[in-house]
């Protein structure tokens, strides 16, 4: 059974496109066993703002619940 999270530059990442965050970012999740298996990016219209945006998709192996 594998466990997924998505996070943006938005939620994660100041809002900001900053290498070194994302970097520090994806290898904090790598020690609590996540990996990156995609990475998307595009524009996000906000009411008058267009802002260029990523989306990263996080997936780790969980063990099943035994019922």
């Amino acid at each position: 059974m594998y466990q997924y999270k998505v996070f943006s530059q938005q939620d994660s990442l100041s809002g900001l496109f900053e290498p070194q965050k994302l970097e520090d970012t994806l290898n904090l999740y790598a020690k609590e066993g996540w990996r990156a298996i995609s990475v998307a990016s595009g524009q996000i219209v906000d009411h008058t703002e267009v802002r260029d945006e990523f989306v990263v998709v996080m997936e780790r192996e969980v063990e099943k619940e035994k019922k």
